[in-house]
């Protein structure tokens, strides 16, 4: 008995660990996307906004405080509160997570360049888009560099059509 204790309090110390960690990383990775988000928007007159975080992020959000609300409805004294902490790390990584897709899921498009998961892009840096299948279809973006962003399927598809209407203003100057 002694040992299954200590091995709940050193199952709870790392998840403390990894709750803190992640949590500390969205918001240091939130606030650089605001400051980001912010100098893109004051560069960009003709500012579109394409939104598509209210259902994950939501969802995230939703299962954060479903999974804290059970888990202090559900508390007793006793063997089962050294579970306590781990159930509520595990709502906070959901909270974590929604801030994360409102991130993921959100793009700012102007008339050259879009800015996406606090980086900006520009349509002429983009040398291809290709997309994979699977339970979680996604969109590769290859950039001119080299590089490949990964993104969701619908992000992608609407990066394609702006980066076509784009090609076709550029055709006609």
């Amino acid at each position: 008995m002694e040992t299954t204790g200590m091995m709940v309090w050193v199952l709870n110390g790392i998840f403390i660990l990894l709750g803190v960690y992640v949590v500390w990383t969205t918001i240091a990775r939130l606030l650089r996307y605001k400051k980001e988000a912010k100098h893109f928007e004051q560069g960009h007159s003709d500012l579109e906004v394409l939104r598509m975080d209210k259902g994950p992020s939501s969802g995230m959000f939703a299962l954060g405080v479903l999974v804290l609300y059970l888990t202090f409805m559900g508390f007793s004294d006793g063997y089962e509160a050294a579970y306590l902490l781990i159930y509520v790390c595990v709502g906070i990584l959901f909270f974590a997570l929604g801030i994360d897709y409102t991130m993921r899921y959100r793009v700012l498009f102007g008339t050259d360049s879009f800015f996406f998961e606090g980086q900006c892009i520009r349509f002429r840096m983009i040398k291809k888009i290709t997309y994979q299948d699977g339970l979680f279809k996604k969109g590769m973006l290859q950039l001119s560099k080299g590089e490949e962003i990964t993104c969701p399927y619908k992000i992608a598809k609407a990066i394609e059509d702006k980066l076509g209407v784009w090609k076709k203003q550029r055709k006609h100057k």
